[in-house]
């Protein structure tokens, strides 16, 4: 397996209104870059990078088959639709162009790129089913599930430390030491392909270059 300089995290936008959120760590997992925008921004950092291997979230192909060793747990991630079997996403195929190639843990090229799915796998980690996203406690919950991960982000816990009963009557509250979703996405993301490549025994497979955590 390559030896990569760093693990980018892509959250693909969901919709045209929120951003592609991007972020790389390094072999420690220390934080490199985060950064937000559209997908060409995310693929420019991409196109810039000598070594990485990008993961991408949700994944791209529209197929998505459960092997019969798989976690019945796992509920297959939403997909984008795909006019045709063998048909080529785009994305994939810009990723060609940039010179990644899909995941293979016997290649030594040093761009590469997998699918996961960001929410399955902080489930996978946590060992339950996650709070709602879109609430203050749910974000609060995946920064803390990913600190445990020896990922760099910010000590989510700070947020309490700051809180007063006068900041909480006039609503100040520090909401900025808290990640957005699509950033905590990215993170897990990015966490996934750090682990493929340096602790495989802790992620596995399920379909083509799709991965979950153990």
């Amino acid at each position: 397996m390559a030896n990569f300089l760093m693990y980018v995290g892509v959250a693909l936008a969901s919709s045209g209104k929120r951003p592609t959120v991007f972020t790389a760590l390094d072999a420690r997992g220390h934080s490199l870059a985060i950064g937000s925008g559209t997908l060409a921004d995310a693929l420019a950092y991409a196109a810039g990078a000598s070594s990485a291997l990008l993961a991408l979230t949700p994944p791209v192909r529209a197929r998505w088959s459960r092997p019969a060793h798989a976690d019945p747990a796992v509920e297959p991630p939403p997909l984008l639709p795909e006019s045709a079997e063998e048909e080529v996403p785009p994305l994939v195929a810009t990723l060609q162009r940039l010179g990644y190639s899909p995941c293979d843990s016997e290649s030594d090229s040093p761009r590469q790129w997998l699918e996961t799915d960001a929410e399955s796998a902080l489930e996978k980690w946590l060992g339950h089913p996650l709070l709602p996203g879109n609430t203050l406690e749910g974000r609060i919950q995946r920064q803390l599930a990913l600190a445990d991960l020896d990922c760099d982000v910010p000590d989510a816990m700070e947020f309490f430390e700051e809180i007063t009963r006068f900041k909480l009557l006039r609503g100040q509250l520090p909401y900025e030491k808290i990640l957005s979703l699509a950033e905590l996405n990215a993170y897990a993301a990015a966490t996934i392909a750090r682990l493929y490549a340096q602790f495989p025994e802790r992620v596995q497979r399920l379909h083509a270059s799709f991965f979950l955590p153990v």
